[in-house]
């Protein structure tokens, strides 16, 4: 399995959707520092004041690099059918008295994790958050990063990402 540290860093200096709005990386980053301003405080090596901060800090590896660090004890476990499941019962933890998940649901995330399985060395999912984050405008988001080393090219790493978007 890739080290955390390995897979922070992979992601502030060889994505370049940082600054894309609607990608992952970027949500990740948005929603970080909006929930900032909420109920979910925690230690930034730097602050952003507006759009302008956003988007350098979105196009400046180094800084990057020091955010993404401040994930290190993230959730990072072997991507199995099982602990994806985990993962969503946080969600739905969240949303009401938790119950079985459907079939079909149990169907659809063990394709995921096949999928890494058949492709990649020992895939593995990052949880980006403990828990689902809620900005200061009450939006929920949760979100999950699946991970693992092309079997067919192992210096390249095929990423994928689950979000999860509760607006209100």
């Amino acid at each position: 399995m890739i080290s955390t540290q390995d897979l922070l860093q992979s992601l502030a200096y060889c994505s370049n959707t940082w600054g894309e709005e609607g990608s992952p990386l970027n949500m990740w980053l948005y929603v970080d520092f909006l929930s900032e301003m909420g109920d979910n405080k925690r230690d930034l090596p730097f602050a952003i004041q507006d759009e302008d901060d956003f988007m350098q800090l979105c196009n400046d590896n180094e800084k990057l690099l020091l955010w993404t660090s401040t994930y290190c004890d993230s959730k990072h476990v072997p991507l199995t059918c099982d602990n994806l499941l985990a993962c969503f019962d946080l969600w739905f933890d969240r949303n009401g008295p938790h119950q079985e998940h459907p079939e079909s649901f149990v169907k659809e995330i063990s394709k995921v994790a096949d999928t890494f399985d058949k492709h990649c060395f020992s895939p593995s999912l990052l949880q980006a958050w403990g828990e689902p984050r809620t900005s200061v405008n009450g939006d929920c988001f949760f979100l999950i990063f699946c991970v693992g080393r092309l079997k067919c090219q192992p210096q390249a790493l095929l990423l994928a990402s689950i979000a999860v978007i509760n607006e209100f």
